[in-house]
């Protein structure tokens, strides 16, 4: 039951992932635009990996 709850939150929703990571709405919005951020599109819902966004960021990928 655990695991399912980890893989559940491994996932953010663009709304989740402002709340919880140093990027503001507009900014967000840009690196997705740029595909600079990593980021999966599902129709036209786009929702990051928790895993990713963290290694990314931990190799310099976001300026603040």
């Amino acid at each position: 039951m655990q695991n399912e709850t980890k893989t559940q939150n491994r996932f953010l929703d663009f709304r989740q992932t402002i709340d919880e990571y140093p990027f503001g709405e507009s900014h967000l919005r840009k690196l997705i635009f740029e595909r600079k951020v990593p980021h999966k599109r599902i129709g036209r819902k786009i929702i990051f990996d928790r895993l990713e966004l963290d290694s990314w960021i931990e190799q310099g990928g976001v300026r603040c």
